[in-house]
């Protein structure tokens, strides 16, 4: 199995080409103008970007890990937490789909944020994306709560860490 490494600017391409591969996808709420190209160079630069490649380099796997304030405005979350981080972007080529290779994307990525001292991991899913739903409740992220953000509804998960 691959290991998960941080992006790098020159990864910035490969990046919004995987995520606008997704663009249409069943559940996906991404369109032409999200992620956008300084989505993905905040993410870098907040050293937050993680990816999986294939022996040839490819980009298959892509999620962000980093502060998120308009997560904060959620209510729901745990109130124990002292530092919480969101997990955002979280995408896996479509031929490299159901191989187990976001579960274990989403391992390395809370690892590493443990390590860090991150004490929680928070993220929304889609309402109308049940294979999200269904991966971050398998991955045992506990639902707290419903947001309506950016015209969309969403479950919000969260997962503490220590």
């Amino acid at each position: 199995m691959q290991t998960a490494e941080k992006a790098r600017f020159n990864d910035l391409t490969g990046v919004l080409a995987l995520y606008r591969s997704l663009i249409g996808t069943e559940g996906c709420a991404w369109n032409e103008f999200y992620p956008s190209e300084d989505d993905i160079r905040q993410d870098i630069v907040q050293g937050g970007l993680y990816l999986l490649r294939t022996d040839k380099g490819e980009i298959i796997a892509a999620c962000a890990l980093g502060p998120d304030p308009e997560l904060d405005e959620v209510d729901g979350w745990d109130s124990g937490v002292q530092n919480p981080m969101g997990l955002m972007r979280m995408a896996v080529r479509k031929d490299c789909q159901r191989q187990g290779l976001a579960g274990h994307l989403l391992a390395q990525v809370e690892r590493d944020a443990a390590r860090q001292g991150v004490d929680s991991i928070r993220l929304l899913a889609a309402q109308t994306n049940p294979s999200a739903i269904a991966f971050y409740e398998r991955a045992k992220y506990r639902r707290t709560g419903t947001a309506h953000m950016y015209g969309l509804d969403w479950f919000c998960y969260e997962k503490l860490l220590k």
